[in-house]
């Protein structure tokens, strides 16, 4: 089962990263990347995400490209389904 774990990067920083648990090698999402994932599960494109977070949406996909990996799944498609069926959705915090 995945957590959501906080790490103290620096003397005053704090990171929230996305733990995949053992399914996925014990991989962690990067605080960016589980903010691109959240938008990625509601169904938003690249460039509305971009938009959002104030980032180009070449580097959206870019951490698309990095879920995708860390996922083991080859579709954009596919990320959504996996965090349900891995019961991940609930770690993402979508409406907080």
């Amino acid at each position: 089962m995945a957590t959501l774990k906080i790490y103290q990067t620096d003397n005053h920083i704090k990171s929230k990263h996305l733990s995949l648990g053992e399914k996925f090698g014990n991989k962690n999402l990067t605080k960016r990347e589980t903010e691109v994932l959240k938008y990625v599960v509601l169904g938003y494109t690249a460039k509305k995400i971009g938009k959002i977070l104030e980032i180009s949406f070449r580097t959206v996909e870019a951490y698309i490209n990095n879920l995708k990996i860390k996922l083991c799944c080859t579709y954009k498609n596919n990320i959504a389904e996996i965090i349900i069926k891995n019961g991940l959705i609930h770690d993402l915090k979508l409406f907080d």
